[in-house]
C-alpha cells in the first residue's frame, strides 16, 4: 500500500514549508508621520537635504541621535509648509518661516560643530517657528489642514488661549531664572504677546483669532528652545 508512504511525503512537505517560513525574516517598513502637502511632483524637485556628515566629532550616540531627529523632522516642516505659502499670503507667516530656515541653518552648523545638545533645542525652536506660521495661513485660509486636507479644529486650537498665556509665562521664568536672554528669543516673545492681543479683538472662538493664540503659543515654544540651547552652550 502507498498510503503510509505518502502520508510521510505530505507531512514532511508541510514541515519543510513551516521551516522556510520561520527562517525568512521579517521586513518592517517604517514610515514617516509627517505629510507633507506638495505633490509629488514637488516633491521630487525639493528633496529634503541630507544632515552633514563629513568632519562631524564623534560623541555620545544618545545626544547626537536626538538631535538628527529634530533636525529631520524640522526639515520635514519646512519642505510641507511650502504648499501652505503658495496658497495664503501671510506677512508675518513669511517672517517665521524666514526666521525658521536660518534657526534651522544654524542648529544644522551646530549639528556638523559636535553641539549636538545646541543643535536639537535649536531644530526644535525652527520647528515650532514652521508651525507658528503654519497655524496663521491657517487662520486666514479659514479651515485647518490635516493629513488628508481640510479637518475641523481640534481641541487643542480651542484651548490655545490659556496654554499661550501659560507657555509665555514659563519663557518669562526662565529667562529670569536662568539669566539667558538670546535676542532672538527676546523678539519672538515680544511677538507672542502681540499676537495675543491682536486676538483679543478678534471674534472669540474665531479660527483667525484661535490662529493668533496658537502661533503665540508656537512662537513661546521656540523661544524656550533657543533659551535652552544658550544655556547648555
Amino acid at each position: 500500500m502507498l498510503t503510509q508512504p505518502l502520508k510521510s511525503l505530505k507531512v514532511a512537505a508541510v514541515l519543510l514549508g513551516v521551516a522556510s517560513i520561520s527562517t525568512t525574516p521579517f521586513v518592517v517598513h517604517q514610515t514617516s508621520h509627517a505629510a507633507p502637502l506638495a505633490s509629488p511632483s514637488r516633491r521630487s524637485q525639493t528633496p529634503l537635504r541630507p544632515l552633514p556628515t563629513e568632519n562631524v566629532p564623534q560623541a555620545d550616540g544618545y545626544y547626537s541621535r536626538k538631535a538628527a531627529r529634530d533636525l529631520q523632522r524640522a526639515q520635514e516642516k519646512a519642505f510641507s509648509i511650502q504648499y501652505l505659502a503658495s496658497q495664503a499670503n501671510s506677512e508675518p507667516a513669511a517672517e517665521f518661516v524666514r526666521l525658521a530656515q536660518q534657526t534651522l541653518n544654524q542648529a544644522e552648523r551646530s549639528y556638523q560643530a559636535g553641539q549636538f545638545f545646541a543643535a536639537e533645542k535649536q531644530a526644535k525652536a525652527a520647528n515650532s517657528l514652521y508651525k507658528a506660521a503654519e497655524t496663521l495661513y491657517e487662520g486666514q485660509l479659514g479651515y485647518a489642514v490635516g493629513r488628508r486636507g481640510s479637518k475641523k479644529a481640534s481641541k487643542r486650537w480651542y484651548e490655545a488661549p490659556y496654554r499661550a498665556q501659560e507657555r509665555i509665562a514659563r519663557v518669562e521664568a526662565a529667562i529670569a531664572y536662568y539669566q539667558v536672554n538670546p535676542a532672538t528669543a527676546t523678539k519672538l516673545l515680544q511677538q507672542a504677546r502681540q499676537l495675543t492681543q491682536s486676538a483679543q479683538n478678534l471674534t472669540p472662538d474665531n479660527l483667525a483669532s484661535l490662529a493668533n493664540y496658537r502661533a503665540a503659543e508656537h512662537l513661546a515654544n521656540a523661544a524656550l528652545h533657543l533659551v535652552e540651547a544658550q544655556r547648555g552652550l
